[in-house]
């Protein structure tokens, strides 16, 4: 049997099109990256200078503590977060996590491996923060742990699953700063032995810092000698988003 190529072009084209669409303005894209290179254009990356939580700062202060962190100082040493939690970032986020998009995975990897921070040692391990097993059952993944085993493999860096989350909470979306850090209290129990390790804390997005706070204060009280954080993207203030840092 003959197979007539010129009719079947069309037919070709317009199943590429469809396959090949953006995550974020469902055009088709040049190739098979979820994301066209339109919309990768628009993603903002978190520049200095910036407080210890992230967030921007004068560049007389980079590094240290801004008026918020004075009110209430971090447990942990330094943050870094590679991106701003905007257009379309916050798009892809969100269909990655609570929509169970997870083609849009080597993408979010690729983006926090082009802003991962400059160190002079790398740390001893990567802790990835810990969903309640309801939760994680009900999502069927916990996009931190897969974000953080993906960039181990590339860095190098071991994984340690050094934190449970016992106790469940309601979802973080559009409460207010005291109010995370009131459900984030007790949250965490650790579960590994991290006496004098120096940790990296590994979350997608961090909102008001409750989560990180309440998991590096965990793991300095189990005798970690040094907690950091690094995340993919920081919410601004003034960017008004209303989104779960779980």
């Amino acid at each position: 049997m003959t197979v007539n190529h010129k009719k079947l072009q069309p037919v070709y084209h317009w199943l590429k099109n469809k396959l090949h669409r953006c995550a974020i303005c469902f055009e088709p894209t040049q190739s098979a990256t979820p994301v066209c290179y339109a919309c990768r254009a628009r993603l903002t990356p978190l520049t200095a200078p910036l407080c210890r939580c992230s967030l921007p700062c004068h560049p007389a202060d980079a590094g240290e503590l801004c008026g918020r962190c004075i009110k209430q100082p971090p447990s942990f040493a330094h943050s870094h977060c590679a991106w701003q939690y905007d257009f379309p970032l916050d798009r892809v986020i969100n269909r990655y996590k609570h929509h169970g998009d997870v083609r849009l995975e080597p993408l979010l990897v690729e983006l926090w491996l082009q802003q991962l921070p400059a160190t002079d040692s790398l740390p001893d391990a990567l802790v990835p923060i810990p969903l309640h097993w309801w939760r994680h059952f009900r999502r069927g993944f916990n996009q931190s742990a897969r974000l953080a085993h993906c960039l181990s493999q590339h860095t190098g860096i071991p994984l340690l699953h050094a934190l449970s989350q016992p106790r469940s909470s309601s979802l973080l979306q559009g409460q207010s700063a005291s109010d995370r850090r009131r459900q984030a209290r007790g949250r965490f129990r650790v579960t590994l032995d991290v006496t004098h390790l120096r940790l990296v804390i590994i979350d997608d997005v961090m909102t008001t810092t409750s989560t990180a706070n309440e998991a590096a204060h965990q793991l300095l009280k189990a005798g970690a000698r040094q907690v950091d954080v690094w995340t993919l993207c920081r919410v601004l203030p003034s960017a008004g988003h209303a989104t779960s840092e779980r």
